[in-house]
């Protein structure tokens, strides 16, 4: 990865608006046209965006995980309603069959939204464009 592209990757999980990214990687492109070593200028990619404030947009960012826990749960009581109606009779072994699928569920939430945070993390920078002249 280059450094503007590692460094957009930091700012991004730090998740610092996409406008500020798009400033703080114009700002080392400006740097980089001058033939300039980046690392020696504004040390690595990450400490350089460690320096930059975090945002506080983190609210997408558990939507999934919250979907799963959702749907967890409302399969442990389904599980339990069908339970106390005696239409699923309980055997042995049949606590593993209502919270492994939930504990699946759950898991499962939990690496798509990981997974969705990363990809959203790594996407390219949409570089400034000037002004034109008037």
């Amino acid at each position: 990865m280059s450094y503007t592209q590692d460094l957009a990757f930091h700012l991004r999980l730090r998740d610092v608006p996409e406008q500020e990214v798009a400033d703080i990687v114009a700002e080392v492109d400006e740097y980089l046209a001058t033939g300039g070593d980046p690392v020696a200028y504004f040390g690595t990619a990450e400490q350089y965006a460690a320096r930059f404030p975090a945002g506080t947009s983190r609210r997408r960012r558990g939507l999934p995980a919250a979907l799963a826990a959702g749907a967890a749960l409302l399969w442990v009581v389904v599980a339990l309603a069908l339970y106390a109606t005696g239409t699923w009779e309980r055997t042995d072994g049949m606590d593993q069959v209502v919270l492994l699928p939930a504990l699946g569920i759950l898991l499962l939430g939990l690496l798509v939204a990981f997974v969705l945070h990363l990809v959203r993390a790594s996407r390219p920078v949409r570089r400034r464009t000037p002004a034109p002249d008037a």
